[in-house]
């Protein structure tokens, strides 16, 4: 898609009631952003580090319950929750079919949207948003003529 437009640049007055204005006529097309394939990277990451710093424990109480022992009360609720990243891998599965990242995203529904959050701030490369952003389109000049 190209939009053209038209910045007025300058005018000066040539006679009582007449001005003469410079136009500058611009082409811009917006272009994808460069970092969508970095954006489900660092989900990767998130989950990778997540992960990791996990593992001892989560092996440590699975080992218990392989070998018929009891565990606490507490250690089942952080299996059953905070060590459960089946939803953060779904998401990540369902972006990475997505033909476009950024469209991916906006098929995700709140709960979806929370565990991209979660994935995020695991990999350390955004902190807790406050407030919304403003999302910025990028913009390219192909060509430009100016106009007397």
């Amino acid at each position: 898609m190209e939009l053209t437009f038209f910045v007025v640049i300058g005018c000066t007055a040539v006679a009582p009631g007449e001005l003469e204005c410079q136009k500058f006529y611009v082409s811009v097309v917006p272009i994808p952003s460069p970092m969508a394939p970095k954006a489900l990277d660092i989900l990767k990451k998130g989950l990778a580090i997540f992960s990791n710093k996990i593992k001892d424990r989560k092996n440590e109480i699975n080992a218990k319950l392989s070998r018929n022992e009891s565990i606490s009360s507490t250690d089942e609720r952080w299996l059953d929750h905070d060590a459960n990243t089946v939803d953060e891998q779904r998401v990540l599965d369902d972006l990475e079919a997505a033909s476009d990242f950024e469209q991916g995203l906006e098929k995700l529904d709140d709960n979806e949207k929370a565990a991209v959050t979660k994935l995020r701030e695991w990999a350390g490369g955004v902190a807790k948003a406050v407030g919304n952003k403003r999302k910025r389109t990028n913009l390219h000049i192909l060509y430009g003529k100016v106009c007397y």
